[in-house]
């Protein structure tokens, strides 16, 4: 991530515009400071607030504005699973990135922390471009596990004028202050599972959806007396009894990862 880091600066003073993406989840959590301060001063700044379709739409929008009004920095909200806003996020691009040469066109730079979703952004992007050629191999790498992405990588993503982006290695703070954003980091699986311990990371999770009203795992895992749980222990019993699962480990990924998917509800954890 430090290789990383000196790269992008260095690929900073060559970008016309910086797109900094972020979990709609935890919108502050996923906020990155040290790759903001590289930013060169008067650069075109977006946020763009993922995974819109996994949050309580209303009680989001309403903290990721109280944000802006602060920052004043321009942001949208989207979901590429859902396809909800993409083309908003293309109109502010073409309206934004005016290249001085035609010929040459603009740069963007997409970047954030690992698993916002960066790469699959450009990758809708770039589909909503007809005359681009689109293979399997021609997209960015995509994956459900942090830093997929390896080093800073360009794709068009327009034809006229030529626009093309930068997609960037997911970068974490090198330490994280505050261990409960390091908990909110590893449950939206912006951080490598197991560098955080499981069971702590479920535990929140289960707090979480029992915060929001979230009931929808008493169902899903057959709960004793269909009743909510607040010990963790007991939960992950259920999941490996209805998913006959044989280790402990694998209730904590299953479990895990039905929350992540929001099979277990909506949730915001900022």
């Amino acid at each position: 991530m430090r290789k990383a880091m000196r790269t992008l600066e260095k690929t900073l003073k060559q970008t016309d515009i910086f797109i900094e993406v972020r979990d709609a989840r935890i919108p502050k959590s996923s906020e990155n400071a040290e790759l903001l301060a590289l930013l060169p001063p008067g650069m075109k700044r977006l946020v763009v607030y993922n995974k819109i379709d996994l949050v309580p739409e209303k009680l989001a929008l309403l903290e990721i504005k109280k944000l802006h009004d602060e920052t004043k920095v321009p942001y949208f909200h989207l979901s590429t699973k859902k396809n909800v806003n993409i083309n908003k996020l293309l109109g502010f691009i073409q309206e934004k990135a005016n290249p001085q040469f035609k010929t040459v066109g603009a740069w963007l730079m997409v970047g954030g922390v690992p698993n916002v979703g960066k790469s699959t952004i450009i990758n809708s992007l770039r589909s909503k471009e007809t005359e681009i050629g689109h293979t399997k191999k021609s997209g960015a790498k995509t994956g459900g596990v942090p830093c997929i992405t390896k080093s800073v990588t360009g794709f068009k993503i327009k034809m006229d004028p030529p626009t093309y982006v930068h997609d960037t290695p997911g970068i974490i703070i090198p330490k994280i202050e505050d261990p409960l954003v390091g908990v909110k980091l590893s449950l939206c699986n912006c951080i490598r599972d197991g560098i955080i311990e499981p069971e702590i990371v479920c535990d929140y999770a289960l707090y979480i959806l029992n915060k929001h009203r979230q009931f929808a795992y008493v169902k899903r895992y057959n709960l004793p007396g269909n009743l909510p749980t607040d010990e963790i222990h007991d939960l992950l019993f259920a999941v490996q009894k209805r998913m006959g699962l044989q280790e402990k480990a694998s209730a904590y990924e299953n479990f895990l990862t039905d929350f992540r998917d929001g099979r277990l509800g909506k949730v915001f954890l900022d």
